[in-house]
Protein backbone atom coordinates (compact mmCIF):
# COMPACT_ATOMS: atom_id res chain seq x y z
CA UNK A 1 0.00 0.00 0.00
CA UNK A 2 1.18 3.54 -0.75
CA UNK A 3 1.56 5.72 2.33
CA UNK A 4 -0.66 8.78 2.42
CA UNK A 5 1.14 12.09 2.08
CA UNK A 6 0.40 14.34 5.02
CA UNK A 7 -0.44 18.00 4.55
CA UNK A 8 1.90 20.81 5.67
CA UNK A 9 1.68 22.48 9.05
CA UNK A 10 -1.16 24.97 9.49
CA UNK A 11 -0.74 26.73 12.85
CA UNK A 12 -4.38 27.72 13.22
CA UNK A 13 -5.97 24.55 11.86
CA UNK A 14 -8.26 24.42 14.89
CA UNK A 15 -10.14 27.47 13.58
CA UNK A 16 -11.05 25.79 10.29
CA UNK A 17 -14.05 23.79 11.56
CA UNK A 18 -16.16 23.51 14.68
CA UNK A 19 -15.18 19.83 14.98
CA UNK A 20 -11.97 21.06 16.66
CA UNK A 21 -13.84 22.93 19.40
CA UNK A 22 -13.14 20.29 22.03
CA UNK A 23 -9.34 20.53 21.60
CA UNK A 24 -9.00 24.15 20.46
CA UNK A 25 -7.46 25.39 23.70
CA UNK A 26 -4.73 22.74 23.58
CA UNK A 27 -4.11 23.23 19.86
CA UNK A 28 -3.78 27.00 20.35
CA UNK A 29 -0.68 26.42 22.49
CA UNK A 30 1.11 25.27 19.34
CA UNK A 31 -0.17 28.06 17.10
CA UNK A 32 3.00 30.11 17.48
CA UNK A 33 5.13 27.49 15.75
CA UNK A 34 6.03 28.34 12.15
CA UNK A 35 7.02 24.78 11.25
CA UNK A 36 5.51 21.47 12.27
CA UNK A 37 6.11 21.16 16.04
CA UNK A 38 8.65 18.54 17.00
CA UNK A 39 7.81 15.93 19.65
CA UNK A 40 9.93 17.98 22.04
CA UNK A 41 7.86 21.11 21.34
CA UNK A 42 4.63 19.17 21.75
CA UNK A 43 5.87 17.84 25.05
CA UNK A 44 6.83 21.28 26.33
CA UNK A 45 3.46 22.77 25.38
CA UNK A 46 1.09 19.97 26.40
CA UNK A 47 2.65 17.50 28.84
CA UNK A 48 1.68 19.40 32.00
CA UNK A 49 -2.01 19.27 31.08
CA UNK A 50 -1.82 15.75 29.68
CA UNK A 51 -0.16 14.16 32.69
CA UNK A 52 2.16 12.18 30.39
CA UNK A 53 5.33 12.94 28.42
CA UNK A 54 5.41 13.05 24.64
CA UNK A 55 8.68 11.46 23.57
CA UNK A 56 10.08 11.06 20.07
CA UNK A 57 9.29 7.57 18.81
CA UNK A 58 12.39 5.44 18.22
CA UNK A 59 12.43 2.55 15.78
CA UNK A 60 14.46 0.46 18.22
CA UNK A 61 11.86 0.76 20.98
CA UNK A 62 9.86 -2.48 20.84
CA UNK A 63 7.90 -1.91 24.06
CA UNK A 64 4.14 -2.12 23.39
CA UNK A 65 2.52 1.30 23.00
CA UNK A 66 0.02 0.91 25.85
CA UNK A 67 2.74 -0.44 28.15
CA UNK A 68 4.86 2.66 27.61
CA UNK A 69 1.91 4.86 28.53
CA UNK A 70 0.67 2.95 31.56
CA UNK A 71 3.99 1.93 33.14
CA UNK A 72 6.28 4.75 32.03
CA UNK A 73 3.91 7.69 31.54
CA UNK A 74 5.32 8.18 28.04
CA UNK A 75 3.45 8.54 24.73
CA UNK A 76 5.71 7.66 21.75
CA UNK A 77 5.24 10.48 19.23
CA UNK A 78 6.33 10.60 15.60
CA UNK A 79 7.89 13.72 14.13
CA UNK A 80 5.76 15.48 11.51
CA UNK A 81 2.69 13.37 12.24
CA UNK A 82 -0.70 15.07 12.36
CA UNK A 83 -2.12 11.87 13.85
CA UNK A 84 0.25 12.00 16.79
CA UNK A 85 0.02 15.76 17.28
CA UNK A 86 -3.78 15.58 17.41
CA UNK A 87 -3.53 12.65 19.81
CA UNK A 88 -1.43 14.88 22.08
CA UNK A 89 -4.11 17.60 21.90
CA UNK A 90 -6.71 15.08 23.05
CA UNK A 91 -4.44 13.98 25.90
CA UNK A 92 -4.06 17.60 27.03
CA UNK A 93 -7.85 18.09 26.98
CA UNK A 94 -9.14 14.74 28.24
CA UNK A 95 -6.24 13.24 30.24
CA UNK A 96 -8.39 10.99 32.45
CA UNK A 97 -10.29 9.63 29.46
CA UNK A 98 -7.12 8.84 27.53
CA UNK A 99 -5.46 7.18 30.51
CA UNK A 100 -8.57 5.04 31.08
CA UNK A 101 -8.46 3.92 27.44
CA UNK A 102 -4.83 2.85 27.58
CA UNK A 103 -5.04 1.25 31.01
CA UNK A 104 -7.87 -0.91 29.72
CA UNK A 105 -6.03 -1.80 26.55
CA UNK A 106 -2.92 -2.63 28.55
CA UNK A 107 -4.92 -4.94 30.83
CA UNK A 108 -6.38 -6.73 27.79
CA UNK A 109 -3.12 -7.48 26.03
CA UNK A 110 -2.32 -11.17 25.74
CA UNK A 111 1.25 -11.70 24.47
CA UNK A 112 1.28 -13.72 21.26
CA UNK A 113 -2.46 -13.45 20.65
CA UNK A 114 -3.14 -13.62 16.87
CA UNK A 115 -5.79 -10.89 16.87
CA UNK A 116 -7.55 -8.33 19.04
CA UNK A 117 -10.58 -9.31 21.06
CA UNK A 118 -14.00 -7.68 20.44
CA UNK A 119 -13.44 -5.67 23.63
CA UNK A 120 -10.10 -4.39 22.38
CA UNK A 121 -11.73 -3.44 19.07
CA UNK A 122 -14.40 -1.42 20.90
CA UNK A 123 -11.89 0.49 23.02
CA UNK A 124 -9.67 1.14 20.00
CA UNK A 125 -12.65 2.56 18.11
CA UNK A 126 -13.28 5.03 20.93
CA UNK A 127 -9.61 6.01 20.99
CA UNK A 128 -9.48 6.71 17.24
CA UNK A 129 -13.06 7.71 16.47
CA UNK A 130 -14.69 8.50 19.80
CA UNK A 131 -17.46 11.04 20.31
CA UNK A 132 -18.97 11.90 23.69
CA UNK A 133 -22.72 12.46 23.62
CA UNK A 134 -24.03 14.77 26.33
CA UNK A 135 -27.63 15.51 27.17
CA UNK A 136 -28.74 18.79 25.60
CA UNK A 137 -25.28 19.64 24.27
CA UNK A 138 -23.29 19.35 21.07
CA UNK A 139 -21.26 16.19 20.74
CA UNK A 140 -17.60 16.35 21.81
CA UNK A 141 -15.09 14.68 19.55
CA UNK A 142 -12.25 12.86 21.32
CA UNK A 143 -11.07 10.53 18.55
CA UNK A 144 -7.86 11.86 17.04
CA UNK A 145 -8.40 10.01 13.73
CA UNK A 146 -11.55 12.09 13.23
CA UNK A 147 -9.56 15.30 13.72
CA UNK A 148 -6.91 14.00 11.34
CA UNK A 149 -9.52 13.34 8.63
CA UNK A 150 -10.65 16.97 8.82
CA UNK A 151 -7.08 18.30 8.71
CA UNK A 152 -6.15 16.13 5.75
CA UNK A 153 -9.46 16.26 3.89
CA UNK A 154 -9.80 12.49 4.03
CA UNK A 155 -13.10 10.60 4.39
CA UNK A 156 -14.16 10.65 8.02
CA UNK A 157 -13.64 7.26 9.73
CA UNK A 158 -16.55 5.49 11.35
CA UNK A 159 -17.16 7.38 14.56
CA UNK A 160 -18.00 5.62 17.81
CA UNK A 161 -20.27 7.33 20.31
CA UNK A 162 -20.74 6.81 24.03
CA UNK A 163 -23.60 8.43 25.90
CA UNK A 164 -22.69 10.20 29.14
CA UNK A 165 -26.05 11.84 29.77
CA UNK A 166 -26.42 15.02 31.82
CA UNK A 167 -22.84 15.94 32.76
CA UNK A 168 -21.50 19.41 33.53
CA UNK A 169 -18.66 20.60 31.31
CA UNK A 170 -16.09 20.35 34.10
CA UNK A 171 -17.08 16.74 34.77
CA UNK A 172 -16.96 15.36 31.23
CA UNK A 173 -13.40 14.01 31.40
CA UNK A 174 -14.00 12.19 34.69
CA UNK A 175 -17.37 10.84 33.52
CA UNK A 176 -15.91 9.48 30.29
CA UNK A 177 -12.98 7.94 32.18
CA UNK A 178 -15.38 6.24 34.60
CA UNK A 179 -17.47 4.89 31.70
CA UNK A 180 -14.42 3.51 29.92
CA UNK A 181 -12.95 1.98 33.08
CA UNK A 182 -16.06 -0.12 33.66
CA UNK A 183 -15.18 -3.58 32.31
CA UNK A 184 -18.88 -4.40 32.22
CA UNK A 185 -19.29 -1.90 29.39
CA UNK A 186 -18.05 -1.89 25.81
CA UNK A 187 -17.33 -5.60 25.63
CA UNK A 188 -17.76 -5.39 21.86
CA UNK A 189 -18.35 -2.82 19.13
CA UNK A 190 -22.06 -3.66 19.13
CA UNK A 191 -22.39 -1.55 22.30
CA UNK A 192 -21.11 1.57 20.57
CA UNK A 193 -23.17 4.13 18.71
CA UNK A 194 -22.21 4.71 15.09
CA UNK A 195 -22.11 8.45 14.42
CA UNK A 196 -22.79 9.81 10.96
CA UNK A 197 -20.95 13.11 11.17
CA UNK A 198 -22.50 16.16 9.60
CA UNK A 199 -19.50 18.24 8.56
CA UNK A 200 -21.63 21.38 8.59
CA UNK A 201 -23.17 20.97 12.05
CA UNK A 202 -22.07 18.29 14.49
CA UNK A 203 -25.11 19.01 16.63
CA UNK A 204 -27.20 17.39 13.88
CA UNK A 205 -25.17 14.17 13.90
CA UNK A 206 -27.38 11.12 13.70
CA UNK A 207 -26.45 7.92 15.43
CA UNK A 208 -27.46 4.30 15.42
CA UNK A 209 -26.23 1.11 16.99
CA UNK A 210 -22.92 0.02 15.58
CA UNK A 211 -22.71 -3.52 14.25
CA UNK A 212 -19.69 -5.70 14.78
CA UNK A 213 -17.72 -6.24 11.55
Amino acid sequence: MTARKTSPWRPRFFEEHRVFASVADAAARLAGEHAFPSPEMIDEALSASAGVRFVRKRQEDKTPYDTRIVLDGVVPTRAGSWHDLLNACVWATFPKTKLAIHRRQHALVVPGAPRRTPEQDAIAMVDEGGILLLQGAEALVVGHAIFESFVEGWPTPRAAGIELGDVAAEGVDAAAASFLSDRGRLRSTSELLRIELDRQALSRAEHERCQSP
